[in-house]
């Protein structure tokens, strides 16, 4: 089932450019990686430990410390973060070996994009993909900080890789065994961001569509991947659950916290106070500091009382219905503009943020949106020559149904922007007559 779309040949005295083009693109966008992450903006300096990128280093000492006891305050972000870190940080406590992996992460991604788009697309789609990426700085950003953003980009696109392996393998047993992989690596995925589990639910409905039209053996991925994707999640929850005073906890309590800030006002900061443990904690999101909300809530109820938080948000919602639909189209727009990206928006490079934001709006957005709008109704028809632009499209809709319930910062869209990046592949590189489907056997079902 391996299909590679065949590209037309080019002119033999041309056919060189592109892949050196691309193959330049991404030695310099290694120089500019080796540069920012080591040199300019080291991650354990003064200047980056801070915010988020403290807390997961606090975080990660305390996993290095042999007297700390997790209890119910360790629920509040999911685990990801803490292990990684501080896994790196028991193999050297300077953490220099961890900025070097981060880097490393970061130089993955464009060849992943590569491989990932040519399995998909072409040849052609994945020199796009691996110049422009090699080139994005949104794509290294946040390896230039102890936050999750980098590795969970680097297994979201790799568990998508992974279960193109899958539905790709010519014989059963690997494609059991590409399929397990890709379920246990979208398992880890989700111990940083739980983000993961909707863009994966959204794929596999598209996938047992494809198999109910077009008969096609799936049964050894969607198998093996949800096996391996519970086998993570069951040992992920059980220990959730455990610290979470044996109330079940799926993987961690930041989504009634951000559903409460997301839909009770114009929030810029909230208190949580829990008084039984004598716990305090205080969040106050990126988006709401730039668009200058002053509403500052002292909520008398522990940031992880899931429930207690979900009651108070559908209350205000149910009393202010207008604003919270409001509210929530405006989280969903600010995953693409409005606010220029966190950290770079309070650092010394924001004007690279914003350069990049204006980037992805004029040749990433629009011309992918474009190609959505041209071939929209193919991809709904599951026409066999776009069924990998749907495949490719539900993880971007899942960010954005999710900011839309929950809410949205550019921050949470960035590692899903590899996916908009094999979309404008499509839109730059053209559709072809010629373009094979992804999968063998997409073919037309025959009429009734």
């Amino acid at each position: 089932m391996g299909g590679v779309s065949a590209d037309a040949p080019l002119d033999g005295r041309r056919a060189w450019i592109a892949p050196a083009c691309a193959l330049a693109a991404y030695l310099a966008g290694v120089v500019l990686r080796y540069e920012f992450i080591l040199v300019w903006n080291r991650a354990t300096s003064k200047e980056c430990l801070f915010s988020d990128a403290f807390a997961y280093y606090k975080s990660a000492a305390d996993y290095c410390n042999p007297r700390y006891i997790p209890s119910i305050c360790d629920t509040i972000f999911p685990p990801g973060g803490k292990y990684y870190f501080g896994v790196l940080m028991q193999l050297d406590p300077s953490m220099e070996m961890a900025m070097y992996v981060q880097f490393l992460l970061s130089c993955v991604i464009p060849l992943l994009l590569y491989v990932t788009a040519g399995r998909l697309f072409g040849r052609r789609n994945g020199l796009f993909a691996l110049g422009f990426s090699s080139l994005y700085f949104p794509l290294w950003e946040y390896y230039g900080y102890f936050m999750t953003e980098g590795p969970f980009l680097f297994l979201i696109l790799f568990t998508f890789y992974l279960l193109l392996r899958s539905l790709q393998a010519e014989t059963r047993v690997p494609a059991w065994l590409w399929g397990l992989a890709a379920g246990l690596t979208l398992g880890l995925s989700a111990a940083f961001k739980s983000l993961a589990l909707a863009s994966a639910l959204l794929v596999f409905a598209a996938l047992l569509a494809f198999f109910r039209r077009f008969k096609l053996r799936m049964l050894p991925t969607l198998a093996a991947s949800t096996a391996g994707l519970l086998m993570v999640l069951s040992v992920i929850s059980m220990h959730a659950t455990r610290l979470n005073e044996d109330r079940f906890l799926l993987i961690a309590n930041d989504a009634p916290r951000n559903f409460l800030l997301g839909h009770h006002g114009r929030v810029g900061m909230a208190t949580f106070t829990d008084e039984k443990r004598h716990f305090i904690h205080e969040f106050g999101g990126p988006v709401a500091a730039q668009r200058g909300y002053q509403d500052h809530l002292q909520l008398n109820v522990g940031v992880y009382e899931g429930a207690e938080q979900y009651r108070m948000a559908v209350d205000w919602m149910k009393a202010h219905p207008g604003e919270a639909l409001l509210q929530s189209l405006e989280h969903a727009f600010d995953l693409f503009y409005g606010s220029v990206p966190w950290p770079g928006a309070v650092r010394s490079y924001h004007s690279w943020s914003i350069f990049f934001s204006e980037v992805f709006l004029v040749l990433l957005l629009f011309p992918a949106g474009i190609h959505l709008v041209q071939h929209g109704r193919e991809m709904l028809r599951l026409k066999p020559r776009y069924c990998a632009d749907l495949l490719v499209f539900l993880p971007v809709l899942s960010v954005f149904m999710v900011a839309f319930l929950f809410a949205g910062e550019p921050r949470y869209r960035i590692p899903y922007d590899v996916f908009m990046i094999l979309l404008a592949s499509r839109a730059y590189c053209g559709v072809r007559e010629d373009d094979a489907p992804f999968l063998r056997g997409l073919v037309e079902a025959p009429a009734a």
